[in-house]
């Protein structure tokens, strides 16, 4: 079985946000697996697990449960890809799932 893997320009906003609050963005990535100097490659994947353990782990150091929505905030399209910038072009969000059927 393969294990499911993300872009690593969905930790684009994580690292933002994980600076914002003066936090040792090396050392973040590290906890959980990920060289920072890997993040610099195009195309690099992780596992996708990876994500949500970076994401509980941003919030046990910053003492905020919710810094999840902060990174919500900080997201742009273009670290979607493709499909992203596409999606937020629509002028609903029925379009904008079409739009991703059809792609």
């Amino acid at each position: 079985m393969t294990e499911t893997t993300a872009s690593a320009r969905l930790i684009d906003s994580v690292i933002q946000v994980a600076r914002h609050n003066q936090q040792d963005v090396d050392a973040l990535l590290a906890s959980v697996g990920i060289e920072p100097q890997d993040l610099n490659q195009a195309e690099v994947r992780f596992p996708a697990r990876a994500f949500s353990v970076l994401l509980d782990e941003l919030a046990r150091r910053t003492g905020n449960p919710r810094i999840a929505l902060r990174i919500g905030e900080t997201t742009q399209p273009r670290m979607l890809g493709s499909i992203g910038f596409l999606m937020s072009t629509a002028e609903s969000l029925a379009q904008a799932y079409r739009c991703v059927i059809d792609y």
